[in-house]
């Protein structure tokens, strides 16, 4: 990966500035987290770069980046959320389905492992 590459990333949103993410039917998700898929460490939502895209009314979906800076790896993160409380997380090219999980303020909290489809060092 490219500096300017890295640099286009960090310019994304970050992912606490789009949400929450909220539903017709009241499902609302506060929290999206990942860990590196390199290192495996919590990558957090601050460092989480990427993009919305409502696909309809009952579905969004979020592109981004994880930038893991203790290891200097970006994890690619490719998400679709469900209004009924399910997702799906792209994992070494194929599609994975998971349930959202609530934490305990009741809160709607997305936390998926092990992005290993895109690891990518940066330079430096």
């Amino acid at each position: 990966m490219t500096e300017a590459e890295f640099k286009k990333i960090e310019e994304c949103n970050a992912v606490s500035d789009l949400l929450p993410l909220e539903f017709r039917n009241g499902t609302r998700i506060d929290e999206i987290g990942t860990t590196c898929g390199n290192c495996e460490k919590e990558i957090p939502s601050g460092t989480i770069r990427g993009s919305i895209t409502k696909l309809n009314e009952h579905c969004i979906s979020f592109h981004g980046h994880g930038i893991c800076y203790g290891c200097k790896t970006v994890t690619l993160i490719d998400v679709r959320f469900a209004d009924d409380g399910s997702f799906l997380c792209k994992i070494n090219d194929s599609w994975k389905r998971r349930m959202i999980t609530r934490n305990n303020l009741g809160l709607i909290t997305i936390l998926w492992h092990h992005f290993k489809s895109f690891k990518n060092r940066l330079r430096g």
